[in-house]
């Protein structure tokens, strides 16, 4: 895992490849395949006379969606970095106190949206709550720029 340098790459876990805007690795498509197939499996209920809304409620209570949720976040996390100014309108947290504020459940994904950052600057990568409650943050970055909604 390398840590961000100038707007150099800052992040690449587990193995994750850059491919342009297309990042996958083999994991990550086993997980949309499998849930590809889910989602067939309930639709095939549906199409038999099972109502949709119950076949719908099944497949996202499927394990497959918190599996998948997390490989998604891991590739949300890598791409170039750009730094642009902090918007007047933004609370800047230091990373350890926006993941205090997650934990604590203070800060909600609905309250408005975070970016990774410095103390002076907004990274284009963007954090959320939930990324604190997953532990799929990435903490090389020293603050956390929130902008309510």
């Amino acid at each position: 895992m390398e840590k961000f340098q100038n707007n150099e790459i800052v992040y690449n876990p587990d193995g994750i490849q850059f491919d342009g805007e297309n990042v996958y690795n083999d994991e990550y498509n086993k997980a949309l395949k499998e849930k590809q197939q889910v989602w067939k499996k309930y639709i095939s209920k549906a199409k038999k006379g099972i109502p949709f809304e119950e076949a719908w409620e099944t497949y996202i209570n499927d394990p497959i969606h918190e599996k998948f949720k997390v490989l998604e976040r891991q590739h949300y996390n890598v791409k170039m970095v750009e730094f642009t100014d902090i918007p007047n309108e933004a609370t800047v947290y230091t990373f350890a106190k926006f993941c205090k504020l997650a934990k604590s459940k203070i800060l909600l994904d609905t309250d408005g949206i975070g970016y990774y950052g410095t103390d002076q600057k907004m990274s284009n990568i963007v954090v959320l709550p939930t990324d604190v409650i997953y532990d799929q943050v990435n903490n090389n970055f020293t603050h956390v720029i929130w902008i309510f909604k």
